[in-house]
C-alpha cells in the first residue's frame, strides 16, 4: 500500500501527488474506485476527487442489467 498517511489526515504536497499517480495508474488497470477506497482507507468520493484531479478518464458507473423477458423478471 502507498499510503501511509493517518486516517483523516490531509493528503497534501509530495504525498498527495505520490497518491494521485499510483491511484490514477491502479484505475487506469481496471480496479474500481471503491476498491481503491477501501485499501487505502479513503472516501469514494476522495478517491474519485483525486483521480479527477489526475485528469483519468473515470468510466461510467455499472448499472443493473435489465431483465429483457417478462419471464426473466418474474424469476
Amino acid at each position: 500500500m502507498i499510503s501511509e498517511t493517518p486516517k483523516y489526515e490531509r493528503l497534501t504536497g509530495p504525498g498527495r501527488e505520490r497518491t494521485r499517480q499510483w491511484l490514477a495508474a491502479r484505475y487506469e488497470d481496471g480496479s474500481p474506485i471503491r476498491s481503491l477506497a477501501d485499501e487505502l482507507d479513503l472516501s469514494y468520493g476522495t478517491v474519485h476527487r483525486l483521480l479527477k484531479e489526475a485528469e483519468v478518464t473515470l468510466r461510467p458507473p455499472r448499472q443493473r442489467a435489465r431483465p429483457s423477458t417478462e419471464q426473466e423478471r418474474r424469476r
